[in-house]
């Protein structure tokens, strides 16, 4: 099986597929014959099926757009976010903060990386969503991921320009 980096061959396609099928959990989004398996596989061969995977469950925890079934872009798009140095999606992210939310109470959480923890401080802090109504964690998690996605945009931009991005993010704020 493809990892490490390393495209996909024939025998990740029964794990692609499987991959995929998540996507039909979603009833508004329909389902896919195999014929169109076949294309979606062709259309994203080059991807590694870790890659594919993280990108299915991004898409499931961020997607609002009903009616349709994400297409091979869609996938990709959100496969190439994933493979930028190994980082995490904001959906992985938010799995990560849950997790510390829902740990001992007594105990500091450690992160791992700033940037998770700068976006869960964004929204208050592990001992806010500690205390937060669990009927507003669709609400807590959109804005975590609007904080994470902003500062992974930040960060790829700090990246791509060094110090100049910098002073044009900063005269934002």
């Amino acid at each position: 099986m493809a990892c490490d980096g390393r495209p996909m061959t024939h025998d990740d396609k029964p794990a692609f597929v499987q991959a995929i099928r998540q996507l039909e959990a979603v009833p508004a989004w329909g389902t896919v014959s195999d014929a169109t398996f076949e294309v979606y596989f062709k259309a994203l061969h080059d991807i590694p099926i870790d890659a594919i995977r993280r990108a299915v469950v991004h898409i499931l925890l961020t997607r609002t757009i009903t009616g349709t079934f994400p297409v091979p872009a869609e996938i990709r798009a959100a496969s190439l976010v994933l493979a930028s140095a190994g980082e995490k999606t904001a959906a992985e992210a938010w799995i990560e903060v849950s997790k510390l939310r829902d740990g001992p109470p007594g105990k500091r959480p450690i992160f791992s990386a700033d940037r998770v923890k700068t976006a869960c401080e964004y929204i208050g802090g592990i001992s806010d969503l500690r205390r937060a109504d669990i009927s507003a964690e669709s609400t807590i998690r959109a804005q975590f991921v609007r904080a994470y996605e902003a500062l992974t945009a930040r960060d790829a931009m700090r990246a791509l320009l060094g110090e100049r991005a910098q002073i044009e993010w900063e005269s934002k704020e």
